[in-house]
C-alpha cells in the first residue's frame, strides 16, 4: 500500500465528511421539521451523495496514480459495497471498543467519538485495501 495514496484517501474521506454534516445540517434546516423521519431521509440523503462525493474524490485523488482506471457504474457499484462494508465493520469495532475494552475510566465521555474515530480509522485501511484491489483497478488489467 503506498503510504502517500493512503494519507491521501484519509484526507479525501476526512473533507467529504465535514462536508456531510454540513450538508446535513444545512438540509434540516430546509426540512418541514425535526421529526425522526426526516432526519433519517436527511441522512440516506447525505448519506448518498457522501459516497458519490467520496467516488470522484478518490478516483481523482486518492488513485490518481492509477492511469487508466474507470469511473463506470460498476465501479461505483464496487465503491458503495465497500463503503457498505466499511459501514458495518466502522460499526461493530465502535461497539467492540465503547463496550469491551473498559475504557469508560479514562476516557469519560469522550469514549463514544473516542470509539467512532479509532474504529473508523481502522476500517479505512479495509476499505482502502478493497477500493484498491477491486475498484480502482487499471482498466486493461482488471479484463485480464
Amino acid at each position: 500500500m503506498p503510504c502517500h495514496s493512503y494519507i491521501r484517501y484519509l484526507a479525501v474521506g476526512a473533507i467529504v465528511g465535514i462536508l456531510a454534516i454540513i450538508a446535513r445540517e444545512v438540509l434540516a434546516l430546509l426540512l418541514p421539521d425535526d421529526s425522526p423521519g426526516y432526519y433519517l431521509l436527511s441522512i440516506i440523503i447525505v448519506y448518498t451523495g457522501g459516497i458519490i462525493a467520496s467516488f470522484y474524490g478518490h478516483f481523482h485523488v486518492s488513485f490518481s496514480h492509477i492511469k487508466e482506471k474507470q469511473a463506470t457504474l460498476g465501479s461505483m457499484f464496487k465503491f458503495t459495497l465497500v463503503a457498505l462494508i466499511g459501514m458495518v465493520v466502522t460499526t461493530f469495532l465502535s461497539y467492540l471498543i465503547r463496550y469491551n475494552l473498559d475504557l469508560a475510566p479514562l476516557l469519560g465521555p469522550v469514549l463514544p467519538s473516542f470509539a467512532f474515530g479509532v474504529a473508523t480509522l481502522a476500517t479505512s485501511l479495509l476499505t482502502y485495501s478493497l477500493n484498491a484491489r477491486f475498484t480502482f483497478v487499471n482498466a486493461t488489467s482488471a479484463t485480464q
